[in-house]
């Protein structure tokens, strides 16, 4: 570790969980850690919001069992982490009916019936052509994959392949409920990864952490020194370090670490010295737009033992998927009342996000009768829980983001020593983000080292 006579003080802008990872291990090696959060709570878009003993996880919902990094914290910090009931299913809407979502094994995939045979067979062979590549993809981290799988979207790579109607009923749907926008939108990079990933050996298990999905942020935030309601308004680089101008004043630190949104760090690093790969970055960086309907209703009404079910665009264009929350705790019920979270399309999304709450859930509860109504018991009552609205939900990983990614980490990446953490970092989700924490912590404690 660093030998001089004081340790190192460095500042993380941004208490979500890449930020909070990488204060977390920079403080594990000996360095003075500052966390500056402009709002009064942690976890950013690992939002959770209790209600009696009902849990609103209104950004991230899960996890799944590739995430080692959240897992391996969780058991550090003494969270519990869980697998959601067994036998819980995901299903996909086609023409009103549900149909079940088995990727797990040939057999489920030929059992597809949301598709035609031909379409399963094509795809079959497809997907064992993707799990027999040499090359593995690490969907995390998506600027360290080959360029050659970096050329085209999505959509365009299941057109080509004669995948059209997978695209529209696997792929889309998926893309919609997960990220938040269309496969036209996506890189095949990012698809080629994930779908590698989900036929994995440790498989796709959806997992989550008891008392919400903020319970590791905020384990750990209490290890952390922590700002809340203090906005930083300025990062730029003097001759002493640092400086980091905020609404309660200026301090000095050594390193920086921006772990807000892009669109956030573009306009903090504004006045900082000039770097041409980290703008590149800004430049092509957009993100989706969601919102998290929270609906109360009896924990029966959703029907069979359904956990996540996606709503393809072709079928709804408003509503892109819901969550029985009640598949993850038998617990998460109150007087026989339990949760769905209904998720929208990003086209729905963006026109409604202004609406009232009020106005926004007439229009999911007319929508959710129509299209979900083999999920849903028709006759039900549903009442407002809560809405959540996320106009910066989620980065798209296009081609173009995560070349200009691989670009800013090859020559960029702790310029004037000032680094950048996030999903938008080409490191998809939940586990991504604190991945892109862990990266730019060990650069930091290798360069005072």
């Amino acid at each position: 570790m660093n030998t001089s006579n004081r340790a190192k003080k460095v500042a993380v802008v941004g208490a979500g969980i890449s930020g909070l990872v990488a204060g977390y291990e920079l403080q594990k090696q000996g360095f003075e850690v500052t966390v500056f959060e402009k709002e009064d709570e942690v976890a950013g878009r690992m939002f959770s919001k209790i209600s009696g003993n009902l849990i609103f996880d209104a950004g991230a919902d899960f996890f799944n069992s590739p995430y080692t990094t959240l897992q391996r914290l969780a058991g550090e910090l003494g969270v519990p982490w869980e697998e959601t009931e067994e036998g819980s299913t995901h299903k996909i809407i086609r023409n009103n009916k549900a149909y079940n979502l088995d990727l797990a094994s040939p057999i489920g995939i030929l059992r597809l019936n949301i598709l035609s045979f031909k379409s399963r067979v094509a795809f079959l062979f497809w997907l064992l052509r993707i799990k027999m590549m040499k090359t593995k993809l690490d969907f995390f981290h998506l600027s360290t994959i080959p360029n050659k799988y970096n050329l085209r979207s999505t959509k365009e790579l299941l057109e080509k392949s004669g995948l059209s109607e997978v695209m529209n009923y696997i792929a889309d749907p998926f893309t919609s409920l997960m990220q938040f926008h269309r496969t036209n939108e996506m890189s095949e990079a990012s698809f080629f990864s994930l779908i590698q990933l989900m036929l994995s050996i440790n498989g796709f298990r959806v997992c989550y952490t008891k008392g919400g999905i903020n319970s590791i942020p905020l384990k750990l935030a209490n290890k952390l020194k922590v700002k809340n309601s203090c906005l930083v308004q300025r990062i730029e680089n003097s001759e002493l370090g640092v400086t980091v101008t905020h609404n309660q004043g200026k301090e000095v630190f050594d390193s920086v670490v921006v772990a807000t949104t892009g669109n956030v760090a573009s306009e903090l690093l504004s006045a900082a010295v000039v770097n041409k790969n980290r703008n590149e970055i800004f430049d092509s960086l957009h993100y989706s737009t969601t919102i998290t309907v929270s609906i109360l209703l009896p924990k029966e009404a959703v029907k069979d033992s359904t956990y996540l079910c996606y709503v393809p665009f072709v079928e709804n264009q408003i509503i892109a998927g819901l969550a029985n929350e009640i598949r993850k705790d038998v617990q998460m019920t109150e007087s026989g009342m339990s949760l769905i979270n209904v998720y929208l399309h990003e086209s729905s999304a963006s026109g409604m996000i202004h609406l009232t709450d009020g106005e926004i859930f007439e229009i999911i509860k007319r929508e959710l009768i129509s299209c979900c109504k083999n999920i849903l018991t028709v006759d039900i009552d549903m009442k407002l829980n809560a809405i959540k609205r996320w106009k910066f939900a989620m980065p798209k990983f296009t081609s173009v983001l995560i070349d200009k990614v691989r670009n800013f980490e090859a020559e960029g990446q702790g310029q004037d020593n000032i680094y950048l953490a996030g999903d938008y970092m080409a490191s998809p989700w939940a586990e991504g983000a604190a991945r892109s924490g862990e990266r730019v912590a060990k650069l930091i404690s290798e360069k005072f080292t």
